[in-house]
């Protein structure tokens, strides 16, 4: 199907796509100082790739969660 359609990837290995950022981010810096910051930093990278995925602006969305911050309950 991607040899007609170019909007399709070639291969099936989104996931590992996905985990590939992290890998570098931690080969650059050798480790990750804080289980608070690695879990931010992912967070944040978990949104970016599923606004990327669904063909949306990533700023303008986190942009409006820091602004209109959602609502949680305990």
């Amino acid at each position: 199907m991607f040899i007609y359609d170019f909007e399709i990837s070639f291969d099936n290995n989104m996931a590992e796509r996905d985990l590939r950022h992290v890998k570098s981010k931690q080969k650059i810096s050798g480790c990750f100082r804080s289980d608070k910051g690695q879990e931010g930093y992912l967070d944040i990278k978990s949104i970016i790739l599923s606004l990327k995925k669904q063909c949306r602006d990533s700023f303008s969305v986190i942009k409006n969660i820091f602004e209109n911050p959602p609502v949680t309950m305990m």
